[in-house]
């Protein structure tokens, strides 16, 4: 799988609760700008209703994630 046009991030921020506990917010994003790459067309030549058409996309859609963690 190619990873062109994918934009990959992350954002943490650490509270201090007291001395011994911090609270931690995570949010990751995976293609955060939701670009396509399309995959290779069809190459079966003795079918020309489907010959050179693309009919897939090579990397995954915009995913996103939230993590909270208490660290003590």
């Amino acid at each position: 799988m190619s990873l062109r046009g994918c934009f990959n991030c992350r954002r943490t921020k650490r509270t201090v609760i007291k001395e011994r506990f911090n609270f931690e917010v995570r949010l990751e994003a995976f293609n955060g700008f939701n670009r396509v790459v399309f995959g290779n067309p069809a190459a079966d030549v003795s079918n020309p209703t489907t010959f050179g058409r693309i009919t897939s996309q090579a990397n995954p859609a915009r995913e996103a994630q939230l993590t909270v963690k208490v660290n003590f």
